[in-house]
């Protein structure tokens, strides 16, 4: 009896912090609207930084992790750190994806961050079993995302991965999840049900 009364207050407490994240009746409950100006704010300030060795230690940075990532055939964009690769978007262009759980021999365990942030063409994905982490903001602004299949071996979903996925209304989420982040699905004006094992 213990046992149920304590599973089934987590699950409650879990469905109450889903849902205080989500677009109830047209009011925004989060402030995953607020990434897109701090993003604005730290360009404009690099930009306007007049030390020449800040601007040139800024080059140097994104080219040596432009040169960290990778591309496959279909388009993934990923890299490889300690035998596990990351994907960091997407430049295909299929509206229907589905995500490996291996690229060349190495096991994709993680979305990274912002990896298909302001895709407004893909449609549908399918994570394959096998990754463990959906990073923050991994969907952020996938306007056109009706349907995404996350599988049980995904356990944390940081902040914001959904957030503002607009075209989204149904999710399950995998029975062997620990952490739901803040602003999970934030904006998600169309989703109406959310499903916990």
């Amino acid at each position: 009896m213990r046992k149920i009364l304590k599973k089934s207050t987590i699950v409650l407490v879990m469905l109450t912090f889903i849902l205080a994240m989500v677009n109830i009746n047209g009011v925004n409950t989060s402030f995953a609207d607020t990434k897109d100006s701090t993003q604005t704010t730290t360009e404009n300030n690099q930009s306007d930084s007049s030390s020449s060795d800040e601007t040139s230690s800024t080059d140097e940075d994104s080219t040596e992790d432009d040169e960290n990532v990778l591309k496959t055939d279909d388009g993934f964009k990923y890299t490889v750190e300690d035998d596990e690769v990351t994907i960091k978007g997407y430049e295909g262009s299929k509206t229907t994806l589905t995500i490996p759980s291996e690229i060349d021999g190495k096991k994709v365990t993680k979305i990274g961050a912002n990896a298909f942030d302001g895709n407004t063409s893909i449609t549908s994905v399918e994570i394959q079993d096998g990754i463990t982490t959906i990073d923050s903001y991994a969907f952020y602004n996938a306007t056109a995302l009706e349907s995404v299949s996350i599988p049980e071996s995904v356990t944390n979903m940081n902040e914001g991965a959904f957030a503002n996925c607009t075209a989204l209304s149904s999710v399950n989420l995998p029975s062997k999840l620990k952490t739901i982040s803040y602003g999970l699905f934030a904006s998600c004006s169309n989703l109406t049900k959310i499903e916990i094992p």
